[in-house]
């Protein structure tokens, strides 16, 4: 009888184990020990110093995002993006004219000058705040193509700033009841943006495709399935692009999990691809 609970134990014991080493996998979280104290001080003051040029920036913005200025009114002949997003599309530790929204609208200005790409993002949003912002004042921008840059932590539906490195509370987000709420959120969200007569696409950009991660994209997927709203999976082409790589060289740095510059490229070059394939970038009109 001992020796039965003693095996369950260890079999327990293993489970946690293998749990945890998956969880710190596929959280990408380093110790720091891993790293000498000059290379950890030198990361840090790197990202403080980007991190000052961006805010720098977004002090000047009025709703603090890295992005000039823009006028509400729209000029003629003009067709408008906006892209919503987090930290991913303000830049946190990454100059904000390399993450990929801004790439994005470097890259279509060169080719259509009629088509202006505006970024709004602020650290720790997520889809509900993204929502609100557009409802109360970013609508007034007359904005032809919204699209949403999803990442995982975004079904949070909270008001709160989202806490750091909480891997059960990132679990919970995927809960039936939560996932069941972010639905009606997007059904209103994309009602509202059809009102505005735009039109919605979210870009699903991952950081790692664990099985966890994958399961997980596959749930927005049923949902933006379900709402009849257009989106671009960005999965299946990082894993084919990115299966021979650490992931330490698509972050920032190894104490800065946020995506570096070949992801934001990547981001960028496969959401410029499939626009044209959608004809939203062809002669200033609206890809209805």
């Amino acid at each position: 009888m001992k020796s039965k609970r003693l095996n369950k134990l260890w079999i327990l014991l293993t489970f946690y184990i293998l749990f945890f080493n998956s969880c710190i996998q596929s959280k990408l979280i380093y110790s720091d020990n891993t790293y000498s104290d000059e290379m950890i001080e030198k990361w840090q003051k790197e990202r403080d110093s980007i991190n000052a040029l961006n805010k720098a920036v977004s002090d000047i913005n009025p709703y603090n995002f890295t992005d000039r200025i823009r006028l509400e009114n729209k000029p003629e002949n003009v067709y408008r993006i906006a892209v919503l997003g987090d930290s991913w599309i303000y830049g946190d530790g990454i100059y904000y004219k390399k993450t990929w929204s801004h790439l994005l609208e470097d890259k279509i200005m060169e080719r259509y000058p009629h088509v202006e790409v505006l970024s709004w993002g602020l650290c720790g949003w997520s889809t509900k705040q993204q929502y609100n912002f557009y409802e109360k004042y970013g609508y007034k921008y007359q904005i032809d193509l919204i699209i949403v840059g999803f990442v995982e932590n975004d079904p949070y539906l909270g008001n709160r700033c989202q806490p750091a490195d909480s891997w059960q509370w990132q679990k919970d987000l995927y809960a039936e009841e939560n996932l069941e709420k972010y639905s009606e959120l997007i059904k209103d969200f994309d009602l509202f943006v059809k009102q505005q007569n735009a039109d919605l696409i979210f870009v699903l950009t991952p950081l790692a495709a664990d099985s966890i991660r994958i399961a997980w994209n596959n749930a927005i997927k049923s949902i933006l399935d379900h709402a009849g709203i257009d989106y671009l999976d960005l999965y299946p082409a990082f894993i084919s692009e990115f299966k021979n790589f650490e992931h330490e060289r698509l972050m920032i740095s190894p104490i800065n999990s946020h995506p570096g510059e070949l992801l934001n490229l990547f981001f960028m070059n496969k959401t410029f691809v499939y626009l044209k394939s959608k004809k939203y970038l062809k002669n200033g009109t609206t890809a209805k």
